[in-house]
């Protein structure tokens, strides 16, 4: 049985130490594009 390949993602989530290294990752290097943006701030 082959695998089909993967045609979209319906959203991304990411909880990252260096955000903007992160969406450069994803944009830059696997070509997502940035639908919305949000900043969560986490409890230390």
């Amino acid at each position: 049985m082959s695998m089909q390949p993967i045609k979209g993602f319906h959203h991304i989530s990411a909880y990252t130490a260096d955000a903007n290294r992160n969406a450069a990752f994803y944009l830059n290097v696997l070509g997502f594009r940035l639908v919305k943006k949000r900043l969560i701030k986490m409890p230390r």
